[in-house]
């Protein structure tokens, strides 16, 4: 009799274990929001060097501007007038020792595009000229002007 109880016992041990451990699923969402962004790495300055007076020619200067912005984003880029413009369109260097200015025109090129993600960086060029007019009317200094750039998703 106690080999029939004892198999009594481990069939009851073994359906209330089986019955206290049923298994059960659930699904989990996973999920991200990927928002896109733009950054400038490097801006060179432009620089006209030394003009002279006697120049009959315009003088053009140009510099790069390295950016990023993310894979897939469309982005604009554009250049203010600077400090010392003359109005809307008219960017000018002043005499940094008076108040004189020499007028220039400056373009960025591309003006929008569409990212590509940080690696590799892309390049806009800032292209500048002096017309040969301004430059040989300008009085002896140093000139200088900021300009900004915008990079702007």
């Amino acid at each position: 009799m106690n080999v029939l109880s004892a198999r009594s016992v481990f069939l009851a041990l073994l359906l209330v274990t089986s019955v206290t451990t049923m298994a059960d699923t659930s699904s989990i969402a996973v999920r991200a929001s990927v928002r896109g962004s733009c950054v400038i790495t490097s801006a060179d300055d432009v620089d006209f060097g030394t003009l002279e007076t006697g120049d009959v020619t315009s003088h053009e200067a140009t510099a790069n501007v390295q950016y990023w912005c993310s894979n897939g984003l469309s982005y604009t880029l554009a250049l203010d007038d600077g400090l010392h413009a003359g109005g809307p369109g008219q960017p000018a260097m002043k005499r940094t020792t008076g108040v004189e200015k020499i007028p220039y025109s400056v373009t960025i090129t591309p003006t929008s595009g569409i990212g590509l993600g940080p690696t590799p960086s892309q390049t806009a060029v800032v292209k500048a000229t002096i017309e040969k007019d301004h430059a040989q009317a300008a009085s002896v200094g140093d000139y200088e002007d900021t300009l900004t750039v915008t990079l702007e998703p």
